[in-house]
């Protein structure tokens, strides 16, 4: 942020849950739990059975103090708001200079000065720890409303609600930010999702045409295994897309949202994508590193195409219908 820009005044700053981000899976990649009844440093001993190490923990009782922050790359302190907002917060602290023993006043320079005597006021640096795993921070004093924006500022903590950050950043900080109010609208939304998923997946498993076309779609591991097997196509979709959620490169999205979307689909779309998938499986369309999707040794869309979900969506609009009627006669040779 250049000098003399700041953001905009923030009229109700809600509450953040700064949570430790834990390594000690680093140490111990093994998550068993292993017992032995004699002292033996070569062995490991015999693994306990339902008892499970989590790699995500935090040492017992370790406590971890947040202060500020310079961010090397900007030039400043890290704080999120006006200068008004600083000095108003400042004041409210009343922090004293162990030199000259009169209040300290902050101006927009000190958001500039390395050696700030605000920033650097031992007060700031022992006020706030987190003891455990995570800490609610509200904005309901001088000091916590200031931490709130000093984390709020901070460019290399994953801030909620926000995509336009380096994860090669954020993945190497200590604390990671949690909103409460996102959190809640996360949950619901994907209370809906699973009831939205659960509706159309009763209604797939009484169509089985329309039940063998989306699950081709979605292609998921199984699907040479599990294809003439209805109850086991039930299972996997039940198990992978209707309460599964992971993410998955193929369907930029996750498994749940990609079933909901394929599976509303009218029967002429979902012919569609079937297709399109069927021509992927049977070399008509090859997926490339470099090129993208191709057909007959040329990029589709300019080689924009790089994944199942856009495949399908390309041979769909009405422009494309010339490219798609023209996969459709190459898989009818290619059956032959």
């Amino acid at each position: 942020m250049a000098k003399g820009k700041q953001t905009e005044a923030v009229q109700t700053l809600e509450p953040i849950i700064v949570k430790k981000k834990s390594n000690l899976a680093q140490y111990r990649p093994d998550t068993n739990i292993y017992f032995q009844k004699d002292r033996n440093y070569d062995e490991q001993g015999e693994v306990i059975p339902d008892d499970k190490f989590n790699p995500t923990q935090n040492l017992i009782g370790a406590m971890q103090n947040i202060t500020p922050h310079w961010d090397d790359e900007a030039g400043k302190w890290s704080f999120y708001g006006t200068i008004e907002d600083l000095q108003r917060i400042a004041k409210k602290l009343g922090l004293t200079d162990a030199k000259t023993k009169q209040i300290i006043t902050v101006g927009e320079d000190d958001l500039y000065n390395r050696y700030s005597p605000f920033w650097g006021h031992a007060t700031l640096w022992k006020s706030l720890f987190i003891e455990d795993a995570s800490r609610y921070l509200e904005a309901d004093k001088p000091i916590n409303e200031l931490f709130n924006r000093i984390l709020r500022g901070r460019e290399d903590l994953e801030q909620p609600g926000r995509t336009d950050q380096s994860k090669l950043i954020t993945d190497r900080a200590s604390f990671e930010l949690i909103s409460p109010t996102i959190e809640k609208d996360k949950k619901k939304q994907s209370a809906d999702e699973v009831t939205k998923a659960m509706k159309l997946y009763i209604e797939l498993i009484s169509n089985e045409d329309r039940l063998n076309l989306v699950y081709l779609v979605l292609d998921p591991p199984d699907y040479e295994e599990n294809k003439d097997d209805k109850g086991a196509i039930e299972a996997d979709l039940q198990e992978q897309f209707v309460n599964g959620d992971e993410y998955v490169s193929k369907y930029k999205t996750s498994t749940r949202k990609f079933f909901n979307e394929v599976a509303a689909l009218d029967n002429a779309e979902l012919v569609t994508y079937s297709t399109a998938i069927r021509a992927k499986k049977a070399g008509v369309i090859r997926p490339s590193m470099n090129d993208g999707y191709t057909f007959k040794g040329e990029k589709l869309d300019m080689g924009n195409i790089k994944s199942d979900a856009e495949l399908c969506k390309f041979l769909l609009s009405p422009d494309n219908s010339d490219i798609f009627l023209a996969v459709e006669e190459a898989l009818s040779i290619n059956k032959r």
